[in-house]
């Protein structure tokens, strides 16, 4: 369940705000704050960016746009192969949507009603909420049938070995990690800052080992 609001939303009622169309389905205002919020909700890099003032709302609503294309593209692809939830899987999403309302309903010792429960946390109308999550089940369900539809042969297998053979065998990968949950934001935010600097220079050229020398306490990179 998201519970985070990282931009503002709108009203929950519908007024007819159309923001735009996507294969036919109109996207209302508070379904595109929706669709962002939920974003940078699930995109840690891309809330990063944020944070640290490397993109501003208007790269946000890109990747919101971008988002709601995707989506709608892929729903009407299951819907094409008629892929179609069972009554099984309908009651499992409204058990869900039953008991995350249980347990976040009371917010500052009050317990809020559902309309009020779902503009509250999502900027939308329940209707809208409980439309989405089932349509994203059955984006995720034709997903899944498609790719158990996909047989990879042996010589395709090959063919993919020769054609990345060089990036495979020839190059590696550090990964430097930094626990920052003991950090304030002041701190974590010096920090990408330092990721980014760093970044920079050795995209220009300079040696990447006198950085891990200079900033790593990893002793086994170090050797």
């Amino acid at each position: 369940m998201i519970l985070c609001i990282l931009l503002p939303s709108c009203n929950s009622k519908i007024k007819g705000d159309v923001i735009f169309k996507v294969e036919g389905e109109k996207v209302y205002e508070n379904m595109f704050v929706f669709f962002c919020n939920l974003l940078l909700n699930q995109d840690e890099t891309l809330a990063s960016y944020v944070y640290i003032d490397e993109m501003d709302e208007n790269d946000v609503k890109e990747a919101g746009l971008n988002f709601a294309k995707e989506y709608y593209f892929r729903l009407n692809e299951a819907r094409a192969y008629g892929t179609k939830l069972t009554k099984t899987e309908i009651k499992e999403l409204e058990e869900q949507f039953a008991s995350d309302y249980k347990q976040y309903k009371e917010v500052d010792g009050k317990v809020l009603e559902k309309e009020e429960f779902y503009d509250y946390y999502y900027g939308l109308t329940e209707d809208q909420y409980k439309e989405f999550w089932k349509n994203w089940a059955i984006v995720e369900k034709y997903t899944a049938a498609i790719e158990k539809e996909i047989e990879i042969t042996d010589e395709m297998q090959k063919k993919a070995y020769d054609t990345y053979y060089d990036y495979v065998c020839t190059y590696n990968l550090t990964m430097l990690t930094l626990d920052t949950s003991k950090m304030s934001e002041a701190e974590v935010k010096a920090e990408n800052e330092l990721a980014l600097q760093i970044k920079d220079a050795i995209q220009k050229g300079e040696k990447f080992e006198d950085y891990v020398e200079k900033y790593c306490d990893d002793k086994s990179l170090k050797e």
